[in-house]
């Protein structure tokens, strides 16, 4: 795996250890994240494998799509604390794990704190054959175990996604989990100890202190539970170590919970995810919102439409939204997805082209050998090419090293055809392969990056430098005029990690920036059709966010090429820790 699109493998039970020391926390996976683990960890004495891969392909997606790995491994520490309990020691515990075997619906929130991040929440609710699951201003999910359906709420967009589960997962991973504490068995001793009484918000609790077996699932293999010494019901449990702390709090156990909190309807003012056609129009500019939707809008911000983008892969890949490139014409999307595989997820081995005119209609499949990692891609201004760099793992080295690439694709034919790179060598001498940035109309002039942006002809010869050597320029950023006189392209400061657009002629004239670093990042620029103005999306920056530096305002603006007549068309608040807009073209 190349350093520079380095994609950490995601698997919760097979890669944890890299998801809590390297994971960004976000929000949350759903509800059912603790149905699916509860099976799973209940199925560890038999065929673990099974149950645990099939839970994956259901829960796996939802985390891609909205929350951390890290906040995934939180909720697994719930449903393993609660199957822990038949593990019991004494009477008193087991009376408790009595008292929830009996229960009929109960709500709780969990908090997570990882070092250096705040503090995250999220709440759940689980009654009768339907649970719940919130995060606060940005997700909700209502599961029906019994009927194996879905909703999906983004709070945010106000979009609802409605899933028929039914096939997804076996019935025993989506089984309300209470109903399972109801039949647990008692069968292993040794593992609880009392440790006292405390008063914790007014209730005398009994204090267990409960020690898992399973360290495999490299979660807080121990944790702390207070029960309440009246109802004999848990009220706080605490699992912590030196990665992480846990709590889950504020239960409320056996209480009515409010039937329209688990309406599998669609509320009022959301809109239900379907595809439809697009109308073509010229002179717009596209961007990409979180939840799969792509929304145009004319130069001066008005006029907005939105088109939902399909799920062209099976569950768990996960749309590369940040990667997605629009064909000249504004017709086809050349759409990708990550590529889960046994060790986890990896980047995108496929690219997608899909008729957004014919939605309906099965997208066009560009594969690349196995392993490949495909970098980005961009269409010719001809449109009749598709560019695609890569990286591509070394015989018998299984991701540790590699080497880059590229190669286009005739639109028409779909044939592959090699690109000739050029090489340079690095500030200790050694010899390294150039990367492709972008293309003339013509096909005959390159843009590469290797100690700087360089201009090459097609067979590799390079013709000159156009920045510094010391420039690190963004892979994907490149992007030439119409007219393929000139180039803008995005650099990261060496300082701080913020990020500048700059401008370059062909000819080699001095770079100029456009928009300079140190409060900036996420910077994606676009050429307008007649080359007249530059289109960028941009985040604010903030260094003490790790580890992508997003601060919470995004901003949509238009430029000239000398840096005059800066005009801003859309200005959001977004999420820190998430995705925002992404620009993906003027047409």
């Amino acid at each position: 795996m190349n350093a520079e699109n380095d994609h950490t493998p995601f698997d919760i039970l097979d890669r944890a250890t890299t998801a809590m020391r390297d994971a960004t926390p976000a929000d949350a996976p759903p509800p059912a994240l603790v149905a699916s683990t509860v099976a799973a960890l209940k199925s560890l004495d038999s065929n673990p494998k099974v149950v645990l891969r099939d839970a994956r392909k259901w829960f796996m997606p939802r985390l891609v799509r909205y929350g951390s790995l890290a906040t995934a491994a939180a909720v697994a520490v719930m449903a393993g604390t609660l199957w822990l309990m038949e593990r019991t020691a004494t009477t008193t515990f087991a009376q408790v794990v009595e008292n929830i075997r009996t229960a009929r619906s109960v709500s709780f929130v969990i908090k997570e704190k990882l070092p250096g991040q705040p503090l995250q929440s999220m709440e759940m609710a689980i009654q009768g054959d339907r649970m719940r699951y919130v995060v606060a201003d940005a997700l909700a999910i209502i599961v029906d175990t019994k009927q194996r359906k879905e909703l999906q709420l983004d709070l945010l967009q106000k979009i609802a996604d409605r899933t028929d589960i039914n096939g997804e997962v076996p019935a025993e991973v989506l089984r309300d989990p209470i109903e399972r504490l109801r039949n647990l068995k008692n069968e292993i001793k040794g593992n609880v100890k009392q440790v006292g009484d405390e008063e914790l918000n007014g209730r005398n609790c009994h204090v267990f202190q409960v020690k898992g077996q399973r360290g495999d699932l490299l979660i807080p293999d121990s944790f702390k539970l207070w029960a309440d010494v009246r109802t004999g019901l848990p009220v706080k449990i605490l699992a912590e170590d030196e990665r992480m702390s846990l709590t889950y709090e504020r239960f409320v156990w056996d209480e009515p919970l409010q039937q329209q909190l688990f309406s599998l309807e669609i509320p009022k003012g959301y809109r239900l995810r379907k595809l439809e056609p697009a109308v073509v129009e010229s002179d717009r500019i596209y961007f990409n919102r979180p939840s799969l939707q792509l929304d145009s809008m004319k130069p001066d911000g008005s006029g907005v439409q939105s088109q939902f983008v399909p799920q062209l892969l099976p569950l768990p890949d996960s749309y590369v939204s940040d990667e997605t490139e629009m064909s000249v014409d504004g017709r086809y999307l050349a759409m990708a997805f990550s590529h889960m595989t046994d060790h986890g997820a990896f980047p995108p081995d496929r690219i997608f082209l899909w008729d957004r005119t014919r939605p309906q209609q099965a997208a066009v499949k560009i594969q690349f050998p196995t392993a490949t990692e495909l970098n980005f891609w961009q269409f010719s201004s001809d449109g009749e090419r598709l560019y695609v760099a890569w990286w591509a793992p070394l015989p018998d080295h299984q991701q540790t090293k590699g080497h880059t690439g590229a190669d286009w694709i005739d639109l028409k034919d779909k044939s592959m055809h090699p690109v000739k790179l050029s090489t340079f060598r690095d500030a200790g001498g050694a010899e390294q392969e150039m990367v492709f940035a972008a293309a003339t109309r013509d096909g005959k002039t390159y843009l590469l990056i290797g100690d700087g942006l360089h201009v090459a002809t097609a067979d590799g010869k390079l013709v000159r430098r156009l920045t510094p050597a010391s420039d690190r320029i963004i892979r994907g950023s490149v992007r030439v005029s119409p007219d393929d006189q000139r180039a803008t392209y995005v650099t990261v400061h060496p300082e701080d990690g913020s990020q500048e657009l700059k401008i370059v002629s062909l000819s080699g004239d001095e770079p100029k920036t456009l928009l300079a670093s140190g409060n900036f990042t996420a910077i994606r620029p676009r050429w307008s059709p007649d080359g007249k103005r530059i289109a960028y999306s941009c985040r604010s920056f903030d260094p003490a966010n790790l580890p992508r530096h997003y601060g919470s305002d995004m901003d949509l603006s238009l430029v000239d090429p000398d840096g005059g007549n800066v005009v801003t068309v859309l200005t959001e608040k977004v999420d820190p820790r998430g995705d925002g807009i992404e620009l993906v073209a003027w047409r």
